[in-house]
């Protein structure tokens, strides 16, 4: 089967992420056995006039710029017939490709203007197309009746509505067009995606505590493999010859034992997190399976459970080891610029074992997205919702990403003091993004709207949950096992959900995560859903 995509949105080197999804489509369905061909009319990269016929990864591609350069909103005339010009050679290249790949179904992405092209293109012809919609503003498009007209006619006239989210589906059902729908959601190269071998989610700040099947004080053996501890080889889980919760201190305050005064914490002789030891003996890690000795989110000897045995705390059942708040936070405790080798601008990868008045480590965060004047994924609420945090516990966010706000927004973290706590990396290579979300706790979409959030499977396809806002896409994708929901626009709800994840952490299990990312949105699940459009389109 021949199929020739017909895309509103293409990534190129001005914009390598602009329909990404789109790409991870063609080359899914290109992997499991179909030939897939690309057109993408509007590329402002290919000088205008000229056509750009290139063999990507085994998908030919044609590009072109069919809208010229920018249009001047103050010649209204100018602009409506330089649109008019657009549609005549964007229908040109839709032309010379057709000829040449001889195609047996289209799919259109993005119904305006792409949709529309389809629409006009297989008037005469006997070419069935699909349209997948991505675009959440779609409603407003339908504002302008002429808008509505056309993008009526190309969805009626499609074999099948696919939209990516059941929120979009539900826009477009509004418009009362009688149209066939299926949602189906974006395809994700999870394949690119791994989650660390060597700690779990809620590690914290990079350390693992504990091998999974092993105790926090086995003998003869460290908590995360033998002759390892749980932060390295020959370092203690929460420091090297330090307590747990802090040297000289035991995981529940001075002078007690991670499990009790006086008692050992995982076999007799050793205290649980005793002064001067590691939390589980020397040498030994300082927490239980699969968590950090001094993890974020957690106390000094973890969320309850001892610092040297699970199923109990550090200092009493029930109760955490260095502190009985159930956010994980530590009043009082922020971040400045110039402690524990963050500078401005950024976090140093460098830091000492023992880090925050209770010996927390700096929560990883990461935020991946756009920062454009719209301002839709929601920086100018996650700031704010941060500079609470920084009150009450250590963070380092990476942004990934950039924008014509870029600026704004770090003057902004500058405003509420928490610059030296937030890296702007601008926007990654693609091969770099793996490795950021595996430094990463969880990562954060505090988007306004959304229609899907391809960056949330990419997060759970590397073993880490997300915290995101319920704006659409996301509900679709965030289960209890995979992350936490809030309601958009609110750094207050952003702060909450924030504090709620730092306490879930030990709960999320990176096996799990990624296994949910592959069976839902990986390359073989949905190439086999979309063979199966296909065929129901082909047969009518």
């Amino acid at each position: 089967m021949r199929v020739l995509i017909l895309s509103s949105w293409y990534p190129n080197t001005p914009n390598p992420v602009k329909g990404v999804f789109v790409r991870e489509q063609a080359r899914a369905l290109r992997a499991y056995g179909l030939e897939v061909g690309v057109v993408y009319p509007f590329d402002e990269e290919v000088p205008a006039g000229s056509v750009r016929r290139t063999d990507e990864e085994g998908i030919i591609t044609w590009r072109a710029n069919s809208l010229g350069g920018p249009l001047n909103p103050r010649q209204p005339f100018r602009r409506r017939w330089a649109r008019f010009g657009s549609y005549r050679s964007a229908l040109k290249l839709l032309r010379e490709a057709a000829g040449q790949f001889q195609p047996d179904i289209l799919h259109v992405h993005v119904a305006y203007p792409a949709g529309i092209l389809a629409y006009f293109f297989t008037r005469r012809r006997k070419l069935p197309y699909v349209i997948t919609e991505h675009m959440s503003y779609l409603r407003d498009y339908t504002a302008k009746w002429q808008h509505r007209i056309l993008l009526k006619a190309a969805f009626q006239k499609a074999r099948l509505v696919i939209p990516v989210s059941l929120a979009l589906a539900g826009q477009i059902e509004s418009f009362g067009w009688n149209l066939k729908l299926r949602v189906l959601p974006n395809v994700v190269d999870t394949s690119r995606f791994t989650p660390d071998s060597g700690r779990g989610a809620g590690a914290g700040a990079g350390q693992t505590g504990a091998g999974a099947g092993e105790t926090g004080a086995g003998v003869g053996q460290t908590g995360a493999g033998a002759g390892q501890t749980g932060a390295g080889a020959g370092e203690t889980g929460a420091g090297a010859g330090q307590t747990g919760a802090g040297a000289g201190q035991t995981g529940a305050g001075a002078g007690e034992t991670g499990a009790g005064a006086g008692e050992t914490g995982a076999g007799a002789g050793q205290t649980g997190a005793g002064a001067g030891q590691t939390g589980a003996g020397a040498g030994e890690t300082g927490a239980g399976a699969g968590e950090t000795g001094a993890g974020a989110g957690e106390t000094g000897a973890g969320v309850g459970e001892t610092g040297a045995g699970v199923g109990e705390t550090g200092a009493g059942a029930g109760e955490t080891g260095a502190d009985s708040r159930r956010d994980g936070g530590v009043p009082g405790v922020g971040l400045r610029p110039d402690e524990d080798g963050l500078g401005h601008g950024g976090a140093d990868r460098g830091r000492p074992e023992r880090e925050g008045q209770q010996g927390l480590a700096p929560l990883r965060l990461l935020f991946v997205g756009g920062m454009d004047e719209t301002e839709v994924k929601g920086l100018q609420f996650l700031l704010p919702a941060l500079a609470g945090l920084a009150r009450e516990r250590r963070f380092r966010l990476e942004l990934i990403g950039d924008g014509s706000l870029r600026q704004h927004y770090e003057a902004r973290a500058r405003e509420l003091g928490i610059e030296g706590s937030c890296r702007f990396r601008g926007v990654l290579p693609p091969e770099e993004m793996p490795e950021r979300y595996r430094e990463a706790d969880f990562l954060v979409l505090s988007s306004l709207k959304e229609t899907f959030g391809c960056v949330l499977i990419e997060a759970m396809a590397s073993g880490i949950p997300v915290l995101a806002t319920a704006c659409g896409g996301p509900e679709s994708l965030v289960t209890a096992e995979t992350g936490l929901l809030v309601k958009p626009g609110s750094s207050e709800a952003l702060l909450d959900g924030m504090r709620e994840m730092a306490r879930r952490l030990p709960q999320y299990k990176p096996a799990v995560l990624r296994a949910y990312a592959d069976t839902h949105f990986g390359p073989r699940a949905l190439a086999e859903e979309l063979k199966g459009v296909y065929r129901d389109a082909l047969a009518g």
